[in-house]
């Protein structure tokens, strides 16, 4: 479980590395130089306007695309390092939105947090396929108890149909949803355990669920 819980410190680790990326972008080079000067950022916006028999037009210079991934790096080390605090207080999972019938994410959610949910579904998808080519392939569900089982995201790849399906994940929309009879949502960031009253509620339902299909 050690690892589980350590979770969050990938979080830190984008942060980190986010910071890393948008100090050196800002450190050195045309931006820097300009935004350093006295109205910097409306001389680097000056530059990369251009006058034509057109009309006014904007030019992508260097130094703009430059202070454009600046802001995209700072904005990441901001968001991840807010979610890897939210991770240790075991708070905040309805921010990103999940929708708890339907189990999927909105698209505000993707485009508003993109820093979050891009590296996560790369993570995802990049073990996922690790898995698949093991010699003792990892399954995407396991079989615990005779009509029990526990899997991942991609839980869908079995194409089984499912008396229920308890949902745990804050990031991931559920898959399974068009072949499963009943669904409950119960998010958690990973490694940040569900409440009591929650799980009492996955277990009744679990239990109702069982009766009509595996779960």
């Amino acid at each position: 479980m050690g690892a589980v819980h350590g979770v969050y410190l990938k979080y830190v680790g984008l942060s980190a590395i986010s910071y890393a990326g948008y100090t050196y972008m800002v450190a050195s080079g045309e931006a820097a130089d300009i935004l350093v000067t006295s109205g910097g950022f409306r001389t680097l916006l000056a530059t990369a306007t251009t006058n034509g028999a057109n009309g006014v037009g904007f030019e992508l210079s260097p130094a703009i695309m430059r202070l454009g991934a600046a802001t995209i790096l700072k904005y990441s080390a901001m968001l991840n390092g807010f979610i890897a605090f939210l991770f240790k207080l075991e708070v905040g999972m309805g921010m990103i939105g999940k929708n708890s019938e339907t189990g999927q994410i909105p698209l505000w959610s993707y485009l508003l947090y993109f820093p979050f949910h891009l590296p996560s579904i790369l993570y995802t998808r990049i073990h996922a396929n690790k898995d698949k080519k093991k010699n003792g392939k990892v399954p995407v569900a396991s079989e615990v108890q005779p009509g029990w089982y526990v899997g991942g995201t991609y839980s869908n790849e079995l194409k089984k149909e499912w008396g229920g399906v308890i949902d745990l994940t804050v990031e991931f929309p559920e898959r399974c949803i068009d072949s499963t009879k009943s669904y409950l949502l119960c998010a958690t960031w990973d490694g940040v355990p569900a409440s009591p009253e929650r799980l009492e509620e996955a277990a009744i339902f679990a239990v109702e669920a069982k009766k009509k299909g595996d779960v």
